[in-house]
C-alpha cells in the first residue's frame, strides 16, 4: 500500500517584516484518498476553497472535528523568519522535516498546493533532488489548486499551528493532539 503526502503552508505576519512560515504534511493512504476527499467535501458542503485565515469559527471547528476522525497522520513545522527568506525557509523545512516524514510514511506521491509556475518548478527540483539522495521511493509530485479538498487539510493544520506560534491558539491544537493524528510539531 502506498500513500500520498499533501503539503501546504501558511505565513501570517508577526511584526513589520517577519512571518511565521508554517508547513504541514498530511499523509493519506492511497486506499483512503477518495474517501477522505469525499468526507471533506460532504462535511464542509462548499463549492469554494477552504483557507484557514479567512474562515469563521464554525467552519474552523467543523474541519478540525473532521480531521480528528479521518485516517490521516500529520507533521507540522514552523519557523519565525524575515519576510524575504520565505522561499529559503520553505526549502529548509521541506528538506529537514517534511520530505523525510513523507518518505518514511511511504508517500512517494506528493500533492502540493500550487503557487506560481516558477515556485512550482522550484518545488519539483527540490523534491526530486532530495529523493535522489534518499532511500525512499518517489513516484512524483503534483501541484493542486486551492479547490482540491485534500489541500484543505494541510492548510488547516498550518493555520492552526501558526495561530499557536502567534499566541492566538483557541484549543484546536489540543483537540488535534488528543486525537492522535499529529505525529510531530516543531517550531524554530
Amino acid at each position: 500500500m502506498a500513500a500520498v503526502g499533501v503539503i501546504d503552508e501558511s505565513s501570517p505576519e508577526i511584526g513589520v517584516d517577519r512571518v511565521v512560515y508554517t508547513m504541514a504534511l498530511v499523509i493519506v493512504d492511497d486506499v483512503d484518498e477518495d474517501r477522505v476527499r469525499d468526507a471533506l467535501t460532504a462535511v464542509l458542503n462548499r463549492r469554494r476553497p477552504l483557507h484557514w485565515e479567512s474562515e469563521g469559527t464554525v467552519v474552523k471547528q467543523r474541519i478540525v472535528d473532521l480531521l480528528c476522525t479521518l485516517p490521516v497522520t500529520v507533521h507540522v513545522c514552523a519557523a519565525t523568519v524575515h519576510r524575504s527568506t520565505q522561499q529559503s525557509t520553505r526549502v529548509r523545512l521541506l528538506r529537514e522535516h517534511l520530505l523525510e516524514y513523507a518518505g518514511a510514511a511511504g508517500a512517494g506521491q506528493l500533492l502540493i498546493e500550487q503557487r506560481s509556475k516558477a515556485e512550482d518548478d522550484l518545488d519539483r527540483r527540490e523534491v526530486r533532488d532530495w529523493f535522489r539522495t534518499s532511500p525512499h521511493r518517489f513516484r512524483g509530485i503534483e501541484h493542486a489548486t486551492k479547490s482540491e479538498p485534500l489541500a484543505w487539510m494541510p492548510d488547516t493544520l498550518a493555520g492552526v499551528w501558526a495561530d499557536v506560534v502567534r499566541d492566538q491558539g483557541d484549543g484546536f491544537i489540543e483537540q488535534l493532539v488528543g486525537s492522535g493524528r499529529l505525529l510531530s510539531l516543531s517550531r524554530e
